[in-house]
């Protein structure tokens, strides 16, 4: 609580993922966990138009999120990213008068790629260069599986999004209706 600077516990936390494919099909989401679980009828997804760029989308999709208040805000934000996507998430909120909202990112460390260690890094004001934690720590854990479920639901609307595209045929002159 006080290592993420939270007056509190949060009571309502959104984390946040994008998925696409060589900047195709850019997808958006929000999941949220409150009252000790996930509300999967509270998560959103985003068309987006920021093709290809990772930056772009979590700022679009932070800015229409928050755009428009019509849901109860968050706590605290937890984004799938490291360093620049914290910066860009503070930007945003700042545009937005927003700054009561805790953030956090969680990313891979960039010297581990071994699936073995999974080390994998938290940004947030209190660090911003990052932290550490042992892949024991339950708050390290906790957040993974909040990036987990983003990530799963970013990808179902992606794949979604994917095949409505590819199943669209074209018309064919010649091929078509019967005709009498």
């Amino acid at each position: 609580q006080r290592f993420f600077q939270l007056s509190q516990y949060p009571h309502r936390i959104e984390c946040y993922d994008n998925a696409h494919l060589q900047g195709k099909h850019n997808v958006g989401v929000y999941v949220v966990f409150e009252k000790g679980g996930f509300a999967p009828r509270q998560y959103r997804t985003f068309s987006i138009a920021s093709q290809g760029d990772d930056l772009a989308a979590l700022e679009e999709v932070l800015t229409r999120r928050f755009r428009s208040l019509t849901t109860e805000l968050p706590d605290l934000i937890v984004i799938d990213g490291g360093r620049h996507q914290f910066k860009r998430a503070q930007d945003v909120l700042e545009k937005l008068n927003l700054t009561g909202i805790t953030i956090i990112t969680i990313a891979k460390d960039a010297g581990n790629h071994s699936k073995s260690l999974r080390r994998e890094k938290l940004f947030c004001k209190s660090f911003p260069q990052g932290i550490l934690l042992p892949p024991t720590s339950e708050i390290l854990q906790f957040f993974q599986l909040l990036r987990d479920e983003a990530h799963r639901f970013a990808i179902h609307h992606y794949r979604k999004k994917h095949a409505k595209e590819t199943l669209t045929t074209k018309k064919i002159p010649g091929i078509g209706a019967i005709k009498t």
